[in-house]
C-alpha cells in the first residue's frame, strides 16, 4: 500500500534523487517515481533535471549552500563581520555629530527670529 508524502524537506528530495541516479535511472524516470510518492507538485522536472546533472557531475552534498540570495559585497575585502560593524557605528558616531553641530548653528537663528517676533515663529 503506498501513500503520498505532503512535506518532505528539500535534502530529503535530494537525497532520493542522489540515491536514484547512483542506481543508474535516468532524470525523466526519478522525476516520474517521486511524482507517485510525494505528489506532482514535490518539485519541477527541471529541478529534478537540475540536482541529477549536480550528481552526476560528482556533487555528494544534498544540503543548500551557504549565502542563498544577493551575494554579500561588503566583505569582499577580507574584513570580518565585526570590523564592518565597527566602521558602520564610527560612521553614523560621525554623521550624528555633523547633524547635531548644523542643528546647532539653525537653532540661534531660529530662535533669534522667534523672539523677534514675540514668540509668533510662523510668519501670518
Amino acid at each position: 500500500m503506498s501513500f503520498i508524502i505532503d512535506s518532505a524537506a528539500k535534502c530529503e528530495l535530494r537525497s532520493v534523487i542522489r540515491f536514484l541516479c547512483a542506481e543508474g535511472h535516468n532524470a525523466a524516470e526519478i522525476h516520474r517515481r517521486m511524482s507517485k510518492v510525494y505528489g506532482d507538485n514535490f518539485m519541477s522536472d527541471s529541478m529534478v533535471r537540475k540536482w541529477f546533472r549536480e550528481f552526476k557531475e560528482g556533487r555528494t552534498d544534498v544540503h543548500d549552500e551557504g549565502g542563498q540570495g544577493r551575494k554579500s559585497v561588503a566583505t569582499d575585502d577580507g574584513r570580518t563581520g565585526e570590523e564592518l560593524q565597527d566602521m558602520v557605528r564610527t560612521w553614523l558616531d560621525e554623521q550624528a555629530a555633523d547633524l547635531y553641530e548644523e542643528g546647532i548653528i539653525k537653532l540661534v537663528p531660529r530662535y533669534e527670529k522667534c523672539l523677534n517676533r514675540l514668540g509668533d515663529y510662523v510668519e501670518k
